[in-house]
């Protein structure tokens, strides 16, 4: 058991974070809500701070991007354009998630 528990300690923030996510699934919406706001804000500052803005060349990035956009003049043209519009911009945290992620698996020194 203490074997586990010092393999556990050894794990940092970040990975932390991703064990942590399937949990809020279970736990609902909220936690959810939260561990992605706080996941958006851990990359944005990452990004800033290693300066790996213009590494990070995804072509997905660019149709996720179109999608967006496309929903957000959408929702210029909808009867309650401030709530689809805020809902729009809210999906930039989907794209943060998935980013966290690929920098996460994909270079872990980077992150940490």
């Amino acid at each position: 058991m203490k074997k586990y528990l010092s393999k556990l300690k050894n794990f940092s923030f970040y990975e932390w974070i991703l064990f942590i996510f399937p949990l809020t699934l279970v736990l609902g919406s909220f936690y959810v809500n939260v561990l992605l706001i706080l996941v958006s804000f851990l990359f944005i500052y990452q990004i800033l701070k290693k300066k790996l803005l213009f590494k990070i060349n995804l072509t997905w990035i660019y149709f996720y991007f179109f999608f967006i956009s496309y929903n957000i003049v959408r929702g210029f043209f909808s009867s309650d354009y401030f709530a689809a519009i805020q809902n729009s911009f809210s999906q930039f945290r989907f794209l943060f998630l998935a980013l966290f992620i690929y920098l996460f698996i994909d270079n872990k020194e980077s992150i940490s």
